[in-house]
């Protein structure tokens, strides 16, 4: 009988966890924001500094746009990549670009700088990021959250 009312509980507590999750009045993580970080490619043939600027949830509260700035330090090695971002849920989202006017650019001759990764929000305001690139290979960013829109019910 105890492995019964165990069971039962269990099934209990999921389901309330589920009710309580689905019911989201106002999802903060669907509202427009605005992402700002800063970070490095510590490969060392570029040996580059990486700054962001991301505006979230634009289109379809899921949907937004970046544009990403990497400078080396020792050489000439320059890049401004151009994406789109995609929110997975309310801690998570995903982006993907490509550079499309410098040297390493799409309409340019030669290889193209392209990255994609995922971004990780761990409070309302603070944001990592972790990206890869073929050429590059792992970049790595932290900064900031901004809210585009005010949150109802704050």
């Amino acid at each position: 009988m105890p492995k019964y009312l165990w069971v039962a509980l269990l099934l209990l507590s999921v389901a309330q966890v589920s009710i309580a999750q689905s019911v989201d009045v106002a999802p903060s993580h669907k509202l427009p924001v605005m992402l700002i970080s800063t970070g490095l490619v510590p490969n060392p043939r570029y040996n580059a500094f990486k700054m962001s600027l991301a505006a979230n949830n634009l289109f379809f509260q899921r949907y937004g746009l970046y544009t990403s700035i990497e400078s080396s330090t020792n050489s000439t090695y320059f890049t401004n990549i151009y994406g789109v971002t995609g929110t997975i849920n309310k801690y998570f989202y995903g982006f993907a670009g490509v550079d499309l006017f410098t040297k390493y650019g799409l309409f340019t001759p030669g290889g193209i700088r392209k990255e994609m990764g995922i971004g990780f929000i761990p409070f309302d305001f603070a944001l990592v990021k972790v990206g890869w690139s073929l050429d590059v290979g792992l970049t790595l960013e932290a900064g900031v959250r901004f809210d585009l829109q005010p949150i109802p019910g704050r």
